[in-house]
C-alpha cells in the first residue's frame, strides 16, 4: 500500500479498537449496580461530562445539536434524562441541564476503573506497546494544537475525561480516542463548509459509497432518520442537483459525486496535514501493530 493508503487503513482501525478495548472489563456492571442507573443512562451521563465543563448548563436544543450522532434526526436518549435527574447525577433548571458533582464523581470513578483494567493488559511486547502509544499520542497532540479546523468540539471531549493511569495501554486508549475525535472534527468541518447539514450529508454518503441506492434501502440502512426525514432529504438533494430519482431508484449526479469527493479530500487535508513526517514503513508498522493489539484484546 502507498503511504496515504496505509494512513487511511490505520484510521479505519481506530473505531475497531474503541469498540473492543474495554470488553473484558467487569467493573462496569458494578458501577451500574452502585449508581442504580441503566447502562444507557450511565453512558449518557458520560457523554454529558465529556460535552461541557463543570457548572455549564446546556439547553435541550443544545444537547440535541451536540450529543452523539450529528447525522441523526432521532434523539431517543432524551428519554433517559429524567433518570439522571431523579438519581441526582444531573440537575435541571427549566430547559437547562448540568451534571452535578455526584455525576462527575461517578464518571471519574468509571474512567479510573477502566484505565486500571487497561493497565493490566499486555497484548503485545511492552516496548512495542509503548512505541505505539507514544507515536499515536504525538500525532494526537499535533492535531489538538493546530488552528484548523477552527472548532474542535469532539477533541475537547477527550480532554474533559481524567487520565489517571500512565500505563501504555491507558495512554494508547486516550491517543486512539483523540485521533478518532480529531477525524470527526475534520469531517464535520469539511461537510459544514460545503453547506450541508448532518442528515442530508448522511444520505448523500450512503449513495456515494453505494450502500443504499433506493428509498427503501435508505429507510432500512439509516435508522437515525425517520422515513419522512429521509424523504425530505432526498427531495433537497435532488433539488440541489446532487442526485436523481426515478421512482424508488436513486443515483448520484456528476455534481453529487464531485461534491462528496471534495468533502472527503478536505477531510483528509484537515486531518493529515498536521501529522509528523513518517516514512511508509513507519505508518505500516503503526497499522500492523494496532491491528495486532486489537486482535489480542479480550473478547
Amino acid at each position: 500500500m502507498s503511504s496515504e493508503d496505509e494512513r487511511r487503513a490505520l484510521v479505519e482501525l481506530l473505531p475497531q479498537f474503541l469498540m473492543r478495548r474495554r470488553r473484558g472489563w467487569t467493573g462496569l456492571q458494578a458501577l451500574v449496580d452502585q449508581s442504580r442507573l441503566t447502562r444507557p443512562a450511565l453512558f449518557l451521563l458520560r457523554a454529558l461530562v465529556e460535552e461541557a465543563d463543570p457548572g455549564v448548563r446546556l439547553s435541550l436544543d443544545e444537547l440535541r445539536a451536540r450529543l452523539f450522532n450529528p447525522y441523526s434526526t432521532v434523539h431517543d436518549w432524551v428519554d433517559l434524562l429524567p433518570e439522571l435527574v431523579s438519581g441526582g447525577y444531573v440537575s435541571q433548571t427549566g430547559d437547562g441541564y448540568a451534571v452535578t458533582p455526584q455525576g462527575r464523581a461517578l464518571i471519574e470513578q468509571m474512567e479510573r476503573g477502566a484505565q486500571a483494567y487497561l493497565a493490566t493488559l499486555t497484548p503485545i511486547d511492552e516496548p512495542d506497546l509503548t512505541r505505539l502509544a507514544d507515536t499515536l499520542s504525538e500525532i494526537a497532540a499535533r492535531l489538538w494544537s493546530v488552528p484548523e479546523p477552527a472548532a474542535s468540539p469532539h477533541q475537547e471531549r477527550v480532554h474533559r475525561l481524567p487520565l489517571s493511569s500512565g500505563s501504555a495501554m491507558a495512554r494508547l486508549d486516550r491517543a486512539v480516542y483523540a485521533l478518532w475525535t480529531a477525524r470527526d472534527d475534520a469531517h464535520n468541518a469539511a461537510w459544514r463548509g460545503a453547506g450541508f447539514d448532518g442528515p442530508m450529508l448522511d444520505l448523500l454518503t450512503r449513495l456515494w459509497t453505494g450502500e443504499a441506492m433506493t428509498i427503501a434501502a435508505l429507510t432500512e440502512r439509516v435508522p437515525g432518520q425517520r422515513p419522512a426525514d429521509i424523504e425530505r432529504g432526498v427531495i433537497a438533494l435532488s433539488a440541489a442537483g446532487y442526485i436523481t430519482r426515478d421512482g424508488d431508484a436513486l443515483a448520484l449526479t456528476p455534481r453529487g459525486q464531485q461534491t462528496r469527493d471534495a468533502i472527503e479530500a478536505e477531510t483528509d487535508r484537515l486531518y493529515f496535514a498536521p501529522w509528523p513526517s513518517l516514512t511508509p514503513d513507519d505508518v505500516a508498522w503503526l497499522r500492523k501493530t494496532l491491528k495486532l493489539v486489537i486482535e489480542r484484546l479480550p473478547g
